[in-house]
Order: structure tokens, then sequence, then C-alpha cells
């Protein structure tokens, strides 16, 4: 995914490449994305804890952040894949079906 240029669909930014993908792939195609969610982490105000304590708060901002995502997606077991949760960037790793990405476009908590 080198040179990716990002543009602006909705308040969601998706690259190019994936934008090609959702226009030529039929609602049933899985896709692969990474979604970033709109959380971001209070790095200042963790700038001088220890790594481990600041990790710890990293991981539960995510999977706090992320769990409206994930049960949304854990409605549709039949189009969505994979999901990949991480904390490092507060996002994750997903294969769904187009359907499911294109509705991904229209939430507010992700980036």
């Amino acid at each position: 995914m080198s040179g990716i240029l990002l543009m602006l669909i909705s308040s969601v930014l998706i690259s190019s490449e994936l934008q090609t993908q959702l226009q030529n792939a039929q609602d049933w195609e899985e896709i692969t994305a990474i979604i970033v969610m709109n959380t971001e982490y209070p790095y200042e105000a963790v700038e001088n804890l220890p790594v481990r304590e600041k990790a710890q708060i990293f991981k539960e901002i995510a999977l706090s952040s992320q769990q409206d995502l994930i049960d949304y997606l854990n409605q549709f077991p039949e189009e969505v894949f994979e999901i990949r949760q991480f904390w490092v960037f507060n996002g994750l790793h997903i294969t769904a079906s187009k359907r499911v990405i294109t509705e991904l476009l229209k939430r507010v908590d992700i980036k």
C-alpha cells in the first residue's frame, strides 16, 4: 500500500485503493481494511509514566473505544470474516463484505 492517497468520504478517510475496491466489488465480496478509531491516546498526560503503565492505559482506551464497533460487527457473522483488534494504534484489521465496509463509512467513531 505504498503511496496511498487519502480521500474524504463522509467523515471517514479512505485510501484510493479501498475506494476502488468498493466501487468494483459486489456487495457480498470480501474486502480487507484497517480501521482507526477516533479516540486518541493522552500521550502528554502519560508522558512520565513507566512504559508498562502507558501500555495498560492505551490497551484500556482501545478496548473501551472499540467495543461498540466490535458489537456492531458481531451482528453480521455471515459477512464479517476476520476481526483483529490492536491497541498500539487504536484500530482494527477486518475482512468483511463490501456491504459491511460501506456501512462502516457512516460511523462517527472511526477516522
